[in-house]
């Protein structure tokens, strides 16, 4: 289905074993056809829509979760904001004057709640319309109230002490954080499950084909989902401790997501996947208010007005933070002083994020979009930031789906 879009772009690996990745891009190829048979009709897609719905899994370090739309839109505030020289309607869980809240305040107010056994309660929307004229188009909407931390790495060449895996807050604060998945099922084999699969991460995406070695990972027939720490950038698989996006040479931090094993989790059912019908299509009354608005949700809030920079440390599996340590004080100091010069400034400001229905991406599937440091042309000669300050020579990325070197 569509095109290859470019090859699979692997890891850089050295002495030091798993180190990062480069996201993907296309695992390539077009997949084998869909079997000759009548095609389900669409009542038919919508009552299977929760069947390839993802599996979601965070990071156990996670604070900051899924929301269910329409339950954030209703605790929203609703007035009007000026923007593009135009006044708009802007939904936002503060009101027009507030810009800070407590961070525990802001978790309990931002997610959903957790059953017994840590799977979110939230609820997902999905879209479903025909494509290609052989398969349904899925497209999944996955709702964080909250976005506003970075996983970052510092390393100079040849300087072991240099070398700090750490997590940055705040850094890219902003409410309404809506992702994506979609999913291509065949109209003549709703049994078979996903042909392709696309996964939203950040302003760009990766696509899996089914069909193909490397594949689409699934769970009990759904798509897995692992959301990165803070950014919940959309990852097929959890096989890099680090999956670099941002890195200009000329400076020595490397910006990317950690994803892991081992927190909590969205697990689809019946009844928390939700069929989202057209605008024209809505049911009249409150509850779908939500979907029916067409002004901007969430607010992007400027660094300087939210606490200090605070540098917290990963630990060597990236999985609990720990003390820096006296000999990286200097270290800390050094990066907070460059998050201090490149922050953003000014009052809280819309970020002209529309709902579900209002966006162009919800009518087509995912595309291919490559990641800064694949767009720049830094990801074909990446060297990890652990290699660089500990001197290892690992070469370039490589093609693969594994990260043991």
């Amino acid at each position: 289905v569509g095109e290859s879009v470019g090859e699979s772009v692997g890891e850089s690996v050295g002495e030091y074993g798993k180190a990062c990745s480069v996201p993907r891009v296309d695992s390539g190829g077009e997949g084998r056809s869909c079997p000759v048979a009548p095609p389900s009709t669409l009542d038919e897609a919508i009552a299977n829509g929760w069947r390839y719905a993802p599996l979601v899994r965070f990071h156990p370090l996670e604070t900051h979760f899924m929301a269910s739309p329409d339950e954030w839109f209703e605790t929203a505030t609703l007035y009007p904001a000026p923007g593009d020289g135009l006044t708009k309607e802007f939904a936002s869980q503060f009101g027009p004057d507030r810009s800070l809240l407590d961070a525990e305040e802001l978790a309990a107010r931002n997610a959903a709640a957790f059953d017994g056994e840590g799977r979110s309660t939230a609820k997902v929307y999905f879209t479903v319309q025909e494509y290609a004229d052989d398969y349904w188009l899925y497209n999944y909407e996955l709702f964080f109230g909250w976005n506003g931390c970075s996983s970052q790495e510092y390393a100079l060449p040849n300087t072991p002490s240099s070398y700090l895996s750490y997590y940055m807050c705040p850094a890219g604060v902003h409410e309404a954080d809506l992702e994506i998945v979609s999913v291509l099922v065949c109209k003549s084999d709703l049994v078979a499950g996903a042909k392709r699969v696309g996964y939203n991460q950040h302003a760009w995406s990766e696509i899996r084909n089914c069909d193909d070695a490397v594949g689409c990972p699934t769970e009990d027939g759904h798509p897995v989902a692992y959301a990165s720490l803070g950014g919940h950038a959309l990852y097929p698989e959890n096989d890099a401790p680090f999956y670099v996006y941002f890195h200009d040479p000329k400076y020595p931090v490397w910006v990317g997501d950690r994803t892991a094993d081992g927190g909590k989790t969205f697990v689809p059912t019946q009844e928390n996947v939700k069929f989202l019908p057209s605008l024209d299509g809505l049911p009249e009354g409150a509850e779908w208010d939500w979907a029916r608005f067409g002004g901007n949700w969430g607010r992007i809030f400027a660094e300087e007005l939210d606490p200090p920079t605070s540098i917290r440390c990963f630990s060597e599996d990236g999985l609990s933070f720990v003390e820096c340590g006296a000999d990286k004080r200097g270290v800390v100091e050094i990066i907070k002083l460059g998050a201090s010069l490149t922050s953003d400034s000014g009052p809280a400001r819309e970020q002209f994020m529309n709902g579900p229905l209002q966006r162009s991406a919800t009518y087509q599937i995912i595309g291919n979009k490559l990641p800064p440091v694949l767009e720049s042309g830094v990801g074909d000669a990446l060297r990890c930031p652990r290699n660089v300050a500990f001197g290892a020579t690992d070469g370039t990325t490589t093609d693969g789906p594994t990260m043991d070197g």
